[in-house]
């Protein structure tokens, strides 16, 4: 069983990043996780035009097939897996994430990425979660 609780629903969220360009992913990916990071701490809504601006900007960057929807629910879907891993607190590896997101069909090639992300921004994650949520 995974270390950190993920709905199997996030592997359709993630449709996107299977179909990045692979020249550019490593560079979209790293994007989407800092949207995601601000996403967690500022928070986001589905009305929001300025959200709707970004999303279909990066859609724009992309290009392709992808729309402003679908890098929204890359986005989304990594601020969830950010929020579930800092909730699993400091005794988290990350063997115990990459366990975690791989049963949950996340990209392979994104994995390392998405732990780099996590871990180094773990401390403020737990911090922002600790005061928000009390």
């Amino acid at each position: 069983m995974p270390f950190v609780n993920l709905p199997d629903k996030l592997n359709e969220d993630f449709e996107l990043l299977r179909t990045l360009p692979a020249d550019q992913g490593a560079k979209f990916f790293k994007q989407f996780c800092k949207l995601a990071q601000r996403a967690v701490i500022t928070g986001t809504d589905e009305d929001a035009s300025a959200d709707n601006k970004m999303f279909a900007a990066a859609a724009g960057k992309i290009g392709g097939e992808s729309t402003a929807e679908s890098v929204r629910r890359v986005v989304l879907g990594i601020a969830q897996i950010l929020i579930q891993s800092a909730k699993a607190g400091p005794m988290l590896s990350e063997n115990d994430l990459m366990f975690s997101v791989a049963a949950v069909g996340f990209p392979n090639h994104y994995t390392s990425l998405l732990c780099q992300h996590f871990f180094l921004h773990a401390s403020d994650l737990r911090e922002h979660l600790r005061s928000t949520h009390k």
